[in-house]
């Protein structure tokens, strides 16, 4: 039981707790508009609409991995492309945000400790998460998280 509440908890922390990195990813977002979602303030750097997005894109592929879907890229794309058009998208995009983590909490609190053991794919391939186990791609997605957290952290002091 250890390892799986570590890793909720983890996971929950990077969202909408308070990790010990910074802000979660609801208080960097809190007051983001959907002006400032879309914007590049930094040439040829992704939007925080664009950083969130892929967020949720590899939280829902890591979630169907532990559905027992064979590992891919994600469905929507690895940089689905945002189409937001006023603040009923952001606050959508930002819905499919806490949604996609909490069917992640949802399924890792219903699969066997020991599962976490098993390695994904046979062959390592880091740009696919391959070749490790699911604790370690559980924790990857929780550093994934705060690493895109601390580039939307970056974004909005521009706005």
């Amino acid at each position: 039981m250890f390892r799986k509440q570590t890793l909720i908890e983890e996971l929950n922390a990077a969202i909408s707790g308070d990790p010990w990195h910074g802000s979660s990813l609801y208080d960097l977002l809190n007051n983001i508009t959907w002006q400032s979602a879309i914007a590049h303030p930094i040439k040829n750097a992704h939007s925080i609409a664009e950083l969130v997005l892929h967020i949720i894109a590899w939280t829902e592929e890591v979630t169907s991995r532990l559905n027992g879907t064979p590992p891919g890229m994600p469905q929507r794309g690895d940089w689905p492309d945002p189409d937001v058009q006023d603040e009923t998208n952001w606050q959508f995009i930002m819905e499919q945000l806490f949604n996609a983590n909490e069917a992640l909490v949802q399924k890792l609190e219903t699969i066997p400790e020991s599962f976490l053991l098993n390695t994904i794919g046979s062959d390592r391939d880091a740009p696919l998460g391959t070749g490790i186990t699911y604790e370690a791609m559980l924790h990857g997605l929780a550093q994934h998280h705060a690493y895109h957290g601390g580039q939307i952290a970056l974004l909005s002091k521009f706005f």
